[in-house]
């Protein structure tokens, strides 16, 4: 495992074995998110941020994972290189047929948002954009399946 500072390249920190870590080279005016690398899928972190006045505590917790596709809700077509993202982690785009995968999501209720760029209609200055919801409850340590989402062109 190693504990990053997000958003601060070069600062990152490995856990000894009693689960204690400093994080070197970190400006003090800097309060930085940290990140836990190498996890399982279906473990994650309780948000934790540096503070050069106190010791900071990072709790690994039991988290979930979730997959699916990404459709277009008039065609039902598969939507590739579609952003889907739960809360403030990170997105991940759709694969040629429309799949993704969240890992190390916190348990609980939430929402899964797609987005999708539509494709550029004629006279059109931009294409439109395509977004979508699918509210969800993650069990702690599961891994859910089949969580599909229609995305629908804004006006």
């Amino acid at each position: 495992l190693r504990v990053l500072a997000r958003g601060v390249p070069g600062v990152e920190a490995v856990p000894g074995v009693d689960g204690s870590f400093v994080m070197d080279h970190l400006p003090q005016e800097v309060e930085a998110r940290l990140i836990v690398h190498g996890l399982p899928p279906t473990f994650t972190w309780l948000d934790a941020r540096t503070d050069q006045r106190a010791i900071v505590r990072l709790d690994v917790v039991p988290g979930a994972a979730v997959r699916g596709r990404v459709f277009d809700a008039i065609t039902l077509a598969p939507l590739p290189g579609a952003f889907v993202h739960c809360g403030d982690r990170p997105a991940v785009r759709t694969d040629d047929d429309g799949r993704y995968a969240l890992e190390r999501l916190l348990p609980g209720d939430c929402e899964l948002h797609a987005q999708h760029r539509a494709e550029r209609r004629p006279g059109a200055r931009r294409p439109p954009e395509q977004f979508g919801v699918r509210r969800v409850t993650l069990e702690a340590g599961a891994v859910h399946e089949g969580l599909d989402i229609l995305v629908r062109t804004t006006p």
